[in-house]
């Protein structure tokens, strides 16, 4: 199962080095500890995409296409990932081989700024 990569919430300086961590006031502390409370649910994303190399899952939970989710390959030619996801609604869009693509099974999309729609998954 592929796995969430993040730069543990710092950010990069455009000199590409990691800027430093703010300090955490009590707010954050709270808003953390809510976070980690939250009920969590396992979601199952998956897209056919036979003769691709590489394809992530990229979407409001992974700041898009700064911390994309590496999918893993399976069978005829079908990319799975699993994330858990808190409730609420939740905006996604797929990375094939670095081009975007929207999920064709989807239910619900939504328009996005770029003229395109991004899927939606809703965790209960």
């Amino acid at each position: 199962m592929s796995k969430l990569e993040t730069m543990n919430g710092s950010r990069r300086k455009s000199t590409g080095e990691l800027a430093k961590p703010r300090k955490s006031s009590s707010l954050n502390e709270a808003q953390t500890r809510k976070r980690s409370d939250e009920k969590r649910k396992e979601v199952v994303f998956q897209v056919g995409a036979p003769s691709a190399a590489t394809v992530a899952l990229a979407a409001d939970f992974t700041d898009w296409d700064r911390a994309p989710i590496r999918m893993l390959k399976l069978g005829d030619g079908i990319w799975q990932t699993k994330v858990e996801l808190p409730q609420g609604r939740h905006r996604y869009k797929f990375l094939v081989d670095g081009q975007w693509l929207e999920d064709p099974h989807c239910q619900e999309r939504v328009p996005n700024p770029f003229g395109t729609n991004d899927g939606v998954v809703y965790v209960p």
